[in-house]
């Protein structure tokens, strides 16, 4: 089973964000796939293939990492991004910057997740939402161009709920189920 655990966006940001994906599809210097704006979510922890078997000791030890968890301030997607770097894009992404205990939340999670026994991530925790996977880049100094002038107003997205979700490709892109539902603080 594909999984990964994320906080949600509200309709408002998913929206907001909706409109960075239009603006990307009209990009002629690369082609790539886009997030149903349904789907847009904040990865706090990708598991990958994890089995079945684990799946009831997963959730109890999010969800005991979960309640000790502090209320978080909101994140704010605040910057147009790419990863792993704007010379050789790959992913473009909306983000903002963690505040320390956000930070202290994902690494609470990445252990919990590890203590189960899921597959470990080596990935550091970078609060981003995907908005456009490069298949094909044409021009990158064009690419480039095109992201610094993008204009982005910044938006809010509150750190109320985590979410685990299963994730089963299809053609017409992925279809995330919800497992499990917890609340934040």
């Amino acid at each position: 089973m594909r999984l990964f655990l994320a906080i949600p966006l509200p309709d408002s940001v998913q929206k907001a964000v909706g409109n960075i994906i239009n603006v990307l599809r009209e990009v002629r210097s690369a082609r790539g796939t886009f997030p149903k704006p349904t789907n847009l979510h904040l990865t706090v922890q990708f598991l990958g293939d994890v089995p079945e078997s684990l799946l009831d000791r997963l959730k109890t030890s999010v969800g005991e990492a979960v309640a000790t968890t502090p209320a978080i301030e909101p994140l704010i997607l605040e910057q147009v991004g790419t990863f792993p770097n704007l010379r050789n894009p790959k992913v473009i992404w909306v983000g903002g910057l963690a505040s320390d205990p956000l930070k202290a939340f994902a690494a609470t999670i990445k252990r919990a997740c590890t203590e189960a026994g899921a597959p470990p991530d080596d990935k550091g925790f970078n609060p981003h939402v995907t908005v456009m996977r490069i298949k094909e880049l044409y021009d990158p100094k064009s690419l480039q161009t095109f992201l610094m002038r993008v204009n982005y107003s910044p938006q809010t997205v509150p750190v109320q709920q985590l979410i685990l979700f299963k994730s089963e490709l299809a053609e017409t892109g992925p279809i995330y189920t919800v497992l499990k539902s917890w609340k934040i603080g």
